[in-house]
């Protein structure tokens, strides 16, 4: 163990920031694994950036709200990115907007969808 802890020493004083993602590394969906604020302490004292990142089709500020009611304190994590996030700013350019047309639905559900939609791309509210 001392070894692991001598090498990820040694990552905190190369690299200047830490992709750190979500479920499975911080948290297991239920409960945060122990040494986690730790850790993003030992990060953030270096002076270092975390960017926190998931696969999740939520928003980052739907994580955001998660996060902020456990231990994991704002001033841990410089931003959270998730895939989510990605999906909704590509869908919402106008260029992919022309390329896929107008209206589109999510499949796997549009109740757990929080993503903002502007005007460009509307949201089927049922197959026609």
């Amino acid at each position: 163990m001392r070894a692991i802890s001598q090498a990820f020493d040694r990552l905190v004083t190369e690299k200047s920031c830490f992709l750190v993602d979500i479920w499975g590394v911080l948290f297991d969906g239920e409960y945060f694994y122990d040494q986690v604020i730790e850790t993003l302490l030992k990060v953030r004292s270096a002076g270092k950036q975390v960017i926190l990142i998931s696969n999740t089709s939520r928003s980052s500020s739907a994580i955001k709200e998660l996060i902020n009611s456990s231990q994991i304190e704002p001033h841990f994590f410089d931003h959270i990115v998730t895939s989510g996030d990605v999906a909704c700013r590509l869908l919402n350019d106008s260029k992919m907007v022309n390329r896929l047309g107008i209206c589109y639905w999510p499949v796997g559900g549009v109740d757990r969808l929080d993503w903002p939609i502007n005007t460009l791309c509307q949201q089927a509210n049922q197959i026609e």
